[in-house]
């Protein structure tokens, strides 16, 4: 299952054209010598970035939430479900992002 966060909440046609060339790279990657032949999206809901300037923020937030989840023996889908929001992250929580 692959997990999109969509946090500048592009349009519909836009995640279409995202899904479309990852699904296709994903299925020419050989996963225990076996290609892959369904791909199952999951749309997260997530943080509403701003603008296009603090991306990489949210990116390693996302990340971070999930490596972590995982490293302590939790499903990420439900860490993640805990902790929604629609709000933007503050200057406050992209500061304790880029001091990690």
């Amino acid at each position: 299952m692959i997990f999109m966060y969509d946090s500048l909440r592009t349009s519909p046609m836009c995640r279409l054209l995202i899904m479309s060339l990852c699904s296709s790279v994903f299925r020419n990657i050989c996963a225990n010598g076996e290609k892959v032949k369904k791909i199952t999206w999951k749309q997260m809901k997530c943080a509403k970035q701003m603008s296009g300037l603090e991306c990489g923020f949210y990116v390693m937030k996302f990340m971070y939430n999930v490596v972590r989840s995982i490293n302590e023996g939790q499903d990420p889908e439900q860490v993640y479900t805990s902790t929604l929001r629609d709000e933007a992250f503050s200057k406050v929580e992209i500061d304790e992002i880029r001091d990690r």
